[in-house]
């Protein structure tokens, strides 16, 4: 009726005024329930952002006992507890520390020593500004089925583990999960699977209860004559599901840290792959430096971000302290391409093409006129029309896709754009 087609088009005037007015169109926020009911999230937030900061890095002393063994071992010093925190105290009291270190990953040994004055680590780092943080895993298991694959220990208890961290010092926690190249097919789905799961889940319940997570997914360097770009394509497949796992717990990017590994090839490789300068610069960089969505596009999900106009829909979405491009991969899914980001298109031209949407919608609901144009139901239909209204707007402007005019006035994808276009 004309009710009914006045109605949409009103309704489509109204959205597209909502959607152009300089004065509305900005910043779009939205949170999921996890983040919104959780009060740490702000200082987890600064917290992350302080650790990342330009010209600072983390000191990595939590080697276990072993580990320390072998490193005093070197210098002919005896593995003893106070050999261990005597060479420690060494490092934390080093002149002009807090001029290059943002914060320091302590093992739980190290978390309760004192220094020879009885100071604790803890406070004295604290002092200087150096931010505390520990290691949770609890080391590797071997996964049934695979060749020689491992998973992370550590869950069990964590939470009750994290909040008595935290209250003894912790601000921020570390959790390494380990993967091997080997033949195709290694690392195996289920290899990733269950660590992008542990790394998730580690990362979930350290915001939930007040610490910064370190998601540390490292593709160890082994035996094998892979090349670098294997390994390269190995890193963005683990990196890919790991920021899925993370997405689906609706883990809080911003408030959390990824550690990525370096991309070397095997230590079988020939010398050529080897080279440092030509090779990892040349394939390492731009790979893994390129948008990398997650392995399955989570769009229905509540998520918080930023709409950027112009030029800057194009730059990589930055961190916690702009160190890692962590919001293409948890927050939007990707983003324009920058010609179509680039190319701005008139206001006029855009509120017409949500009135023909609008009208078409109208008839179509009444069964006046199919998608393509034709009597519905009519022997005229064409075939492209048909395929179209099968499946959606491949090649045209069809049910559930937002026009590509309508993209590029946005200066790149928009929420409210794609579900008003849904009509």
């Amino acid at each position: 009726s004309l009710f009914s087609r006045g109605m949409v088009a009103a309704l489509s005037c109204m959205a597209a005024s909502a959607l152009f007015a300089p004065s509305r169109v900005g910043k779009l926020t939205m949170v999921s329930p996890f983040e919104s009911d959780n009060v740490h999230i702000p200082e987890l937030i600064a917290t992350a952002a302080r650790i990342s900061r330009r010209g600072f890095g983390i000191l990595a002393a939590d080697e276990s006992v072993p580990t320390a063994g072998k490193r005093l071992k070197t210098v002919g010093v005896e593995n003893t507890a106070e050999n261990r925190r005597a060479f420690r105290e060494l490092l934390f009291t080093a002149e002009g520390l807090e001029d290059y270190i943002s914060g320091v990953i302590l093992f739980d040994e190290t978390m309760y020593q004192r220094t020879a004055g009885g100071e604790r680590f803890v406070d004295c780092l604290s002092r200087r500004g150096i931010l505390v943080g520990t290691k949770l895993d609890t080391g590797l298991r071997l996964i049934a089925g695979t060749e020689g694959e491992t998973r992370t220990g550590g869950l069990d208890g964590l939470g009750d583990r994290v909040c008595e961290y935290r209250k003894d010092g912790a601000t921020f926690a570390k959790w390494r999960a380990v993967f091997k190249i080997g033949h195709a097919g290694v690392p195996s789905d289920r290899a990733i699977r269950e660590n992008a799961q542990s790394l998730a889940r580690y990362a979930s319940i350290c915001q939930e209860h007040g610490l910064v997570p370190i998601v540390e997914p490292e593709l160890t360097l082994g035996p094998g004559d892979y090349s670098i770009g294997r390994a390269a394509f190995e890193s963005e497949r683990v990196l890919s599901h790991v920021m899925r796992a993370i997405n689906e717990a609706q883990v809080v990017p911003e408030a959390m840290l990824l550690k990525p590994s370096m991309v070397l090839p095997g230590l079988d490789a020939s010398p050529g792959q080897s080279e440092p300068r030509s090779v990892c610069i040349r394939d390492s960089g731009p790979t893994l430096l390129r948008p990398r969505r997650p392995a399955r596009r989570v769009c229905a999900r509540e998520r918080r971000h930023s709409h950027r106009k112009g030029a800057q829909a194009d730059r990589p979405s930055r961190g916690a302290g702009g160190a890692l491009p962590l919001g293409r991969h948890g927050r939007r899914g990707g983003d324009a391409e920058p010609a179509a980001a680039a190319a701005r298109v008139p206001r006029r031209t855009v509120v017409a093409l949500l009135l023909v949407r609008a009208r078409a919608a109208g008839r179509r609901a009444q069964g006046v006129v199919g998608p393509g144009g034709e009597r519905a139901g009519g022997a005229g239909a064409s075939a492209r029309a048909r395929a179209r209204q099968r499946t959606g707007a491949a090649g045209g402007v069809g049910r559930g896709a937002p026009h590509p005019l309508l993209g590029r006035a946005l200066g790149g994808p928009h929420p409210l754009a794609e579900a008003f276009l849904l009509i």
